[in-house]
């Protein structure tokens, strides 16, 4: 298997004095801009698989789109058929005298 090795940065600051105090922070600036750069192909990397992603997923998504939009009409349609019914029998019910029953 591929094992991807980063670039190691040896900077050693235990034995550091107030001379070397200058070499320390230019250690330090490079393991910073390793770091962004590392960062940056991550997203990079990230962004490139989601596009990848949205362009192969699309038309599916498209799709199911389309069936739960006609899933979600049918269901409102029987609801409010539903709760005319029950209107209707409601209104039968208190005609007829039978409130209670």
């Amino acid at each position: 298997m591929f094992k991807f090795q980063t670039p190691k940065i040896d900077n050693d600051f235990s034995q550091l004095t107030g001379d070397s105090l200058q070499q320390a922070w230019r250690g330090e600036a490079k393991q910073q801009r390793w770091r962004r750069t590392y960062w940056s192909l991550a997203i990079i990397i990230l962004i490139i698989m989601i596009g990848g992603l949205l362009v192969i997923g699309w038309p599916s998504f498209q799709r199911n789109l389309s069936n739960w939009s006609a899933w979600i009409k049918d269901k409102t349609g029987q609801t409010v058929d539903n709760l005319q019914q029950w209107q209707l029998n409601n209104e039968r019910s208190i005609i007829e005298g039978n409130i209670l029953k």
